[in-house]
């Protein structure tokens, strides 16, 4: 369903950021990261959504905002493009739910003039399109 333009302005002008159009990434998604001055790369984590201003996923400790992180996204064996993709990011929210063991987090996406970031935008065409 398309949203109306009255609803994408009212959005915007409160400070809205996540104009884009997010893609749940579930299960077609392998996601890693690591925090900034790790050296290893956390796997126990999962995808939530992603656009293509950033993403969202689940872990079991909170990451504080304004954190930078590293991201490894792998891709689905049926998306016939490169395997894995890298980008940078920056943690702008972290929240728990009531009730749930993991934190989620969403982070915006620092490098977008990247040969990565492009494939990433490949990808949710991919899956925009319900090939994914």
């Amino acid at each position: 369903m398309e949203r109306p333009w009255r609803y994408w302005l009212l959005r915007i002008f409160r400070g809205e950021k996540r104009i884009e159009r997010r893609v749940y990434v579930g299960d077609v998604l392998d996601l890693a990261f690591r925090a900034s001055g790790e050296q290893l790369f956390h796997y126990d984590c999962a995808a939530r959504d992603i656009s293509s201003r950033g993403l969202r996923f689940a872990y079991q400790y909170p990451l504080e905002r304004g954190a930078r992180v590293h991201f490894l996204l792998g891709f689905p064996a049926r998306y016939k493009h490169p395997e894995k993709a890298e980008i940078q990011a920056q943690v702008v929210h972290c929240y728990k739910l009531k009730d749930q063991r993991r934190y989620r987090i969403g982070c915006e996406f620092l490098e977008t003039n990247t040969e990565d970031y492009a494939e990433i935008r490949r990808f949710l065409d991919w899956l925009q399109k319900g090939t994914g």
